[in-house]
């Protein structure tokens, strides 16, 4: 149910399912699905710091795990939304060294560092500034004084 939550970008009831999850005491082999999943709710959420702590935990307590990848793909793209691209392309590269060879993990790979390396912040505007901006482009030209000639 979570993950239709998280898909249905509701991510405060997957992060609440998630929780009540493992907070019951989840199926043998689901905890730590669940505890990616609610790593990759709290990124939805934007709440980057709990994110990053949630995958740096998953990824030092379930080494070996065949989800360990993902979160350090997760870890990647919360070092890049908080604007550490070189600590993230690292991260990348390293992971990429150990999958290699695995075809499916290559090409998500290869997508991450795609987004980290056009990955550009955005500066923060109003909407009154971007009605102006869209407002000024879609206006006449003034008409030009006449000569007197």
């Amino acid at each position: 149910m979570a993950k239709a939550y998280y898909d249905a970008s509701n991510y405060e009831e997957a992060l609440a399912t998630y929780d009540a999850c493992l907070n019951k005491g989840a199926p043998k082999g689901f905890a730590e699905i669940a505890r990616l999943g609610r790593a990759h709710a709290l990124e939805g959420l934007n709440r980057l710091d709990e994110a990053l702590a949630a995958y740096e935990s998953f990824d030092q307590t379930c080494a070996g795990h065949f989800l360990q990848p993902q979160a350090k793909m997760g870890i990647a793209r919360i070092y890049a939304l908080q604007g550490k691209k070189d600590e993230a392309k690292k991260l990348l590269e390293d992971l990429k060294a150990e999958k290699t060879g695995n075809a499916a993990w290559e090409m998500a790979i290869a997508n991450i560092e795609g987004v980290v390396n056009r990955y550009e912040p955005r500066a923060a505007r109003s909407l009154f500034d971007a009605a102006d901006e869209a407002a000024k482009k879609i206006a006449p030209a003034p008409a030009a004084p006449a000569s007197d000639k």
